[in-house]
């Protein structure tokens, strides 16, 4: 079995670093509850943290084919929405389409996912968070849309509660903590019909002052493409 992970930061895993300095996220903790089942499972994660749908089909797509997958999970759209203030529906509909539609193959399970409400997490300014949002519904209709059409799995961050409680979000309030990892490997994993590995941990945690670095990286990297978009 090989399970391949495209996306963006979510799914490289920004919000649960090791004490390394590596992250971990999600996807790798899904590829531990899947060796439970499956002890010789290949996992690559492709996902490049500020990766729209776009660049999802120009970097990751081809490796991704090239890899076999029998397991591919999709979750795009963040950065879509964060970063397009004049999106638009019909070409993200078009990306998304071209991205998913060579993975959903036969004897492929393509698993998508919803954005979660960033308009109220985020530290956006009240002004600015009804656009955001709006944006995001977008998306998320879409994605649904695809969904629908491939016949994937789908996730559904949106309309989960937990994705509202503060425990999900790290301090940034972009990206999921390293509680919030476990919560999407968890929901992945029952959506797959596996069993979820009850003992695994959560990573100790960063020095404050990597969490400062990380965290002004990428204000810096969401202001500079923001500004462009």
């Amino acid at each position: 079995m090989r399970y391949v992970a495209i996306g963006d930061s979510v799914s490289e895993g920004l919000g649960d670093p090791l004490p390394g300095g590596e992250l971990r996220g999600w996807p790798a903790l899904l590829a531990t509850h899947l060796r439970r089942g499956a002890p010789d499972l290949e996992f690559t994660n492709l996902a490049v943290r500020g990766h729209r749908a776009r660049d999802a089909i120009r970097r990751q797509l081809l490796t991704a084919l090239a890899l076999r997958p029998d397991l591919v999970t999709v979750f795009i759209g963040g950065n879509d929405a964060l970063l397009n203030v004049h999106l638009d529906r019909r070409r993200f509909a078009d990306e998304l389409d071209r991205l998913v539609a060579p993975l959903a193959r036969p004897g492929v399970t393509v698993v998508l996912s919803t954005v979660p409400d960033l308009a109220t997490a985020g530290p956006l300014l009240p002004p600015l968070r009804g656009g955001l949002r709006r944006r995001i519904e977008t998306v998320n209709d879409v994605i649904r849309d695809t969904a629908g059409r491939y016949d994937t799995l789908l996730l559904d961050a949106w309309s989960e509660p937990r994705t509202r409680q503060h425990a999900f979000w790290s301090v940034d309030r972009i990206h999921p903590s390293a509680e919030g990892h476990r919560l999407i490997a968890a929901s992945v994993a029952e959506l797959l019909g596996v069993p979820v590995d009850a003992g695994t941990e959560a990573p100790a945690p960063a020095s404050k002052a990597a969490l400062l670095r990380r965290y002004a990286v990428e204000a810096a990297w969401l202001l500079r493409h923001g500004a462009a978009a």
